[in-house]
């Protein structure tokens, strides 16, 4: 099977997105190509997952921006003698999706889709952190998020129809891991950004978004499927928090040179702290490395959402 990162981005090569485009600029590649992502995932893997015994919160439901409750599509049911609650009920799901316009979000899909971990631990492996997944349908004319920013750079692939992408200037710069802006602030940020990508994201195509860029997403005359990666790039501040958390060096447990007879001392401390940080970091790097493990599951058909698909 193809390298999944060289697929991701062909024809640009590796050393080309890491040097113009991450955490730099976005990136849209048209390929023209209906099957290109069909060694990796198919459609019907998605619909048949959905088709499975699935519960609340594997399976959500969104609609301009916020989540419908989970009671709108989800049923109390046993299976195998045991009751299960928050089960996903085909039914109402599909009547919730057609009717009211809503998205279905498979919430970290590498969790419960084989596939789907098999390709974030191929990322994972090369950058090195956490890398997290999310499958999207969406019916035609929707919106299930306004315009918005994430903290973790993204790169999204279109497996069915097409899907209507902005992207604005106005980043906020490399925010870190749950931060968010005042709102306040955050609303003049989306007043004065200016449309640097309008794109329609094609069976095949892929997009790439810095962490900190703002985009809006929204369907148009036919349904959508697409995944998102979102890449958890390890930080300095990550560095240093892990490396914190270690007390046994001896350099970091001195007293600071901070009386009136140790005035001058603080180079030579500066530079004895630094040469033990960086020995520090030296035999920690491998702790930093980020491995998870995922178990998928299979699904069994779903009957209304394949014929919306028109498997």
């Amino acid at each position: 099977m193809t390298d999944l990162f060289d697929h991701l981005i062909h024809p640009h090569v590796e050393n080309i997105y890491n040097s113009d485009y991450q955490d730099k600029q976005p990136l849209h590649i048209k390929r023209g190509c209906a099957t290109y992502f069909d060694q990796f995932l198919t459609v019907e893997d998605v619909i048949g997952y959905l088709g499975g015994n699935n519960t609340y919160p594997n399976i959500q439901v969104v609609r301009d921006g916020q989540e419908v409750a989970y009671s709108r599509y989800t049923k109390d049911e046993d299976i195998k003698g045991y009751r299960f609650n928050q089960v996903i009920d085909t039914d109402k799901l599909t009547e919730v999706f057609t009717q009211e316009k809503s998205t279905i979000r498979i919430f970290q899909a590498h969790r419960s889709m084989e596939k789907v971990a098999v390709m974030c631990k191929s990322l994972q492996s090369l950058f090195c952190c956490p890398v997290q997944a999310n499958v999207y349908l969406s019916p035609p004319e929707s919106c299930g998020f306004g315009v918005h920013f994430d903290t973790h750079s993204v790169f999204a692939i279109q497996l069915y129809g097409n899907k209507k992408w902005k992207v604005f200037d106005s980043a906020f710069p490399l925010p870190l891991n749950g931060e968010r802006e005042p709102p306040q602030e955050f609303t003049r940020r989306v007043a004065r950004a200016k449309t640097i990508i309008d794109c329609s994201l094609e069976t095949g195509d892929t997009l790439y978004i810095p962490r900190g860029y703002l985009h809006e997403v929204c369907t148009e005359g036919q349904p959508s499927i697409h995944l998102t990666f979102g890449i958890l790039h390890r930080n300095g501040y990550d560095v240093l928090e892990h490396l914190l958390s270690n007390k046994n060096s001896l350099s970091l447990r001195k007293a600071l040179p901070t009386s009136r007879y140790q005035q001058d001392s603080f180079d030579s401390y500066k530079q004895e702290v630094l040469g033990s940080i960086s020995e520090m970091l030296d035999k920690q790097w491998s702790q930093l490395i980020f491995e998870s493990n995922s178990d998928g599951n299979k699904g069994r058909n779903f009957e209304s959402l394949h014929n919306m698909f028109k498997i």
